[in-house]
This record gives structure tokens, sequence and C-alpha cells, in this order.
């Protein structure tokens, strides 16, 4: 082991993919036996948080503390948009994690030897490269999804699902086009057993936002086959992060009539178009092992792969469950209760 203790801060509430990430990391190093803590701090004020963890992140196993131990033979990993809590630590190793690498705010100051720096993404590596930084790491994550979900779900329906908060104006012009056979579906507010039941039953993911990272919802999607159909933006455009033929990354200022032929192509031949996913799909099976070796790699820690076991399992089940009944359930029982009164 390179590190006493390994912090990682967190901004507290925090439900978005770098979130989950940070509670990955944690989560292998409580595994791999490396001391660490998970410090969730807010996200204005920098200060620690007396914050719960969210639902969908309590399966996983890692310790909170509201204490850092600023000496040295520590390290404190601090996520990209947090930056400013670089200034708080003086003696103990410092290590950015550029999770969304455009969410970022560079500073000429990060090239110093006290300082790592860590990537989710090939499209991270080579920003920070460009910034004069001699050493990085590459330190991804991992999806996960219930894809046992998709040998129940065999048959695929005309939907397509997309994120809410990546619509624009060019979205728009696409959807008006095509909502006539097809049916768009917003991915928003689901827990994770749900997001799989709607990817299953789906063809496309459409997305013609920015990819400031390997985003998670391209990798979900393939693991149910329903395939990506994304904007060129930001990671895309390399073959690394997304690996698969640039037919599906579209350039946003091509005419939408375009996007919809590439829509009914892939509606049309998916089985073939899925051959040409393969790389992809191959690449995010195999992303526990990958991060497995990045964090053994950076950390200095040794031993095989580590595993998702049984308990963990049923661990992400109950949570799970119970954020369906948190959301969804719970809700309507306090309706009808409401109309029994």
């Amino acid at each position: 082991m390179i590190y006493k203790t390994v912090y990682i801060i967190c901004p507290a509430n925090g439900m978005s993919g770098g979130s989950e990430a940070l509670h990955q990391l944690a989560h292998i190093l409580t595994k791999k036996k490396q001391s660490n803590f998970l410090v969730y701090v807010d996200y204005k004020t920098l200060e620690f948080a007396n914050a719960k963890t969210p639902t969908k992140f309590k399966w996983y196993n890692f310790k909170i503390s509201n204490f850092i131990d600023d000496n040295e033979g520590n390290l404190v990993i601090i996520p990209e948009t947090m930056t400013n809590y670089i200034a708080k630590i003086r003696y103990a190793k410092k290590a950015i994690w550029w999770l969304s690498v455009d969410y970022g705010e560079w500073n000429h100051n990060f090239i110093n030897d006290s300082i790592l720096h860590f990537c989710q993404s090939n499209y991270a590596l080579d920003l920070i490269l460009t910034k004069g930084v001699t050493t990085c790491y590459m330190l991804s994550d991992f999806v996960i999804t219930y894809r046992l979900i998709s040998t129940f779900i065999r048959k695929k329906k005309n939907v397509i699902v997309y994120d809410p908060r990546k619509v624009n104006s060019k979205f728009d012009e696409v959807k008006k086009i095509m909502e006539l056979n097809y049916t768009f579906k917003a991915i928003e507010n689901l827990d994770r057993i749900r997001l799989s039941i709607l990817l299953a039953q789906s063809n496309i993911y459409f997305d013609l936002g920015n990819n400031p990272g390997k985003d998670r919802l391209p990798r979900e999607a393939i693991l149910h086959q329903t395939i990506p159909l994304i904007s060129k933006l930001g990671s895309a455009e390399n073959n690394f992060d997304f690996p698969f033929p640039k037919t599906y990354k579209l350039e946003l200022d091509i005419p939408s009539e375009y996007k919809c032929k590439q829509i009914d192509l892939i509606n049309k031949q998916k089985k073939n178009i899925l051959k040409e996913y393969s790389k992809f799909h191959t690449n995010v099976c195999n992303e526990k092992k990958t991060f497995n070796q990045e964090v053994n790699v950076i950390f200095g820690l040794s031993g095989g792969q580590f595993k998702i076991t049984f308990f963990d399992q049923l661990n992400l089940i109950t949570y799970d469950i119970k954020e369906i009944y948190n959301n969804v359930w719970k809700p309507v029982l306090r309706s009808l209760l409401k109309v029994l009164k």
C-alpha cells in the first residue's frame, strides 16, 4: 500500500454518475483492505456535511468520516467540481479526479508535484495532458444494471429513450418529425430496476447533448441491447471511450432528416447494427476488471479481481426495492389513505 489512509471528498446529497463513481472507489478500496473514508462536503461552503447517503448508494461498502487527517502518508481525492477544496489540504497528498472534465475549472497551480490527476475517460486524459501535466492515471468506474431483466423482456418496442437534462433544439426537431412512428420516453426519476425495465423495452437511446466523460446511460443501454445514437460532442469523438462506428455519432449541424434516417436504419437493421457495437459491449462488460486494475496501479495494491458478492447483490436489490417503495408505492398508499379518510 502506498497510502496510510485515503479520504474521498464527495458532494453531500449528490446523485450524479460522478457521485456514484466516488462511492464505487470507496467500495473497492474497502474490499481491498485499504484504509479509506468517504467524506461528505457541502458543495457551496466546502464544509463537512452531516448528510445521509442516498438510498441508491447505500449498498456499497464504505465508511464515512467528518474529519480528514491532513498529514503526510495520506491521500485526499477531490472531484473536479470541488477543486477549491485543495486549498484546505496542507500536508497530505492531493488528487483531482476528473470525472466530467468539462465541468471542472482548470488552474495552472494544478501542475504541481503534490497533486495527482486521475481521469475517468480518455477524453479527460487527453485534455489534462494538453495542460502540461506529465503524469495522469486512468481511473474509470463501472455501471450497475439488472441485465437479467432483458432475458424476460424479449420483445423490443418502438421506443426511443433519452435524458431530458440533455435535450436541446436539435433534439426537439428530430422528436417532432419522428414521434408519429416512435414513442419517446424520458429517463427521469427512475430507480435502477425501473430504468433496467425501460431500457430492456427500448430500441434506441438517443442523445444529442454533450458527453463530458464516459456517460453512464449509453453504457447501461448497450447492456440491454438498446443502441446508443449520440452526438459526437466531447468524449464520443474518440474511439476509446465510445468505441463504435462514427456513423452512430452525430454532428449537431447535419440536417435533422439525416438523423431521422439513422433512427429508422437502426430500427430496421438492429441485429446487424448491434454487431458493430460488440467492442463497446465487451468493454462495458469488463469495466469492473478494468477498474480493479487501475485501482491496483494507483494505490499500490495487489490481489485478484474484486467481485460483487452474493451479499452485495442482496444489499443492492434490497435498497433498490426500498427506493421503489419510497418513490412509487409510498406516495400511492398515502393518496389511497387520504381518499379512504
